[in-house]
């Protein structure tokens, strides 16, 4: 049960997702060719679980990684799951409330109809392509009749108060997620144009958590996992230099590993700098003496940066 466990939450499973997915699809056109409601039933409850399953696998992630970056712990905190609960049940009554309201709605038979068309017009063309035996005339193909896409759509003033509320609120719903995903596209984008020109070569691993030692689960991709959402106190002094350095390294510069803290606040220019000297202070004692390393060399620390010109 361990393995098959650990084989759960390291994998995405989407074959078997897509596979849930696409037996809710034929069960719905079984019911549309044979108007039976039993096939509609089983194709929203075939729905309902593929995103269940999806929901309880990402919190089987969530957790199953939270437990593997920290090894010291024997249990997950009761507040971070019920975090996590809350959020993918929201999510899961969004998604499926959305779903269902859409699927109401729309014209299922305008849909079939136009995708009929275009196999028929595929299959049309490709027969032509092999048994064309000369230039012959082309027969006037008479397309039938059919009405706009969105005619049977109800309107605005046909529908209740709750219903066009609803349709309101996924259309918002859907235009911030959108905006999000832009959002999040051009930040990643700018992030990366902007380490390759501020020195991306700058080792993240020496200068945030040197301790680490190598997962001996196997995992889908090789190396080490950065703990780089370490909230400790040496951590947080440790990725307030590594920032600091990294910010104020010039293109072309790039630090080696057999560079001392000192060479390298050299090759950033930070070496005449008045916050320096408690910056790097605190980063020594964050580095050799985590023991020690309390609050106060966490201000000092913040304290250096801001003096840093």
């Amino acid at each position: 049960m361990n393995k098959l466990y650990q084989f759960y939450c390291r994998h995405s499973l989407a074959v078997f997702h897509v596979i849930l997915l696409a037996a809710a699809g034929v069960l719905c056109l079984v019911n549309y060719y044979t108007k039976d409601p039993f096939f509609a039933d089983c194709a929203y409850a075939v729905f309902v679980v593929d995103i269940f399953s999806v929901l309880i696998h990402t919190n089987q992630q969530g957790i199953y990684d939270y437990m593997r970056m920290n090894k010291d712990v024997s249990h997950v905190p009761k507040r971070q799951i019920y975090l996590i609960n809350t959020l993918l049940l929201t999510g899961f009554l969004i998604l499926t409330g959305g779903c269902m309201f859409l699927f109401v709605h729309l014209p299922y038979r305008n849909v079939i109809d136009a995708v009929k068309t275009v196999f028929v017009a595929v299959i049309r063309w490709i027969l032509q392509l092999l048994l064309r035996k000369g230039s012959a005339p082309e027969e006037e193909i008479i397309t039938q009749e059919t009405e706009p896409f969105f005619q049977n759509l109800p309107r605005s003033q046909n529908v209740s108060w709750f219903a066009r509320i609803l349709e309101y609120l996924f259309l918002i719903i859907a235009v911030v997620s959108i905006a999000a995903i832009l959002v999040l596209l051009l930040v990643a984008i700018y992030r990366k144009l902007t380490s390759r020109r501020e020195g991306t070569e700058l080792d993240k691993r020496e200068f945030v958590s040197p301790k680490m030692e190598r997962n001996k689960v196997k995992r889908t991709s090789s190396g080490e996992k950065l703990r780089f959402f370490d909230r400790s106190t040496e951590g947080r002094i440790r990725k307030l230099y590594y920032r600091s350095i990294r910010r104020r390294l010039r293109s072309g510069k790039t630090p080696s590993r057999s560079m001392t803290p000192s060479q390298i606040e050299a090759l950033a220019s930070l070496s005449q700098n008045p916050g320096a000297d408690q910056l790097h202070e605190a980063y020594e004692k964050a580095r050799y003496d985590t023991e020690s390393c309390a609050k106060e060399d966490l201000e000092k620390a913040k304290e250096g940066v801001s003096r840093l010109t």
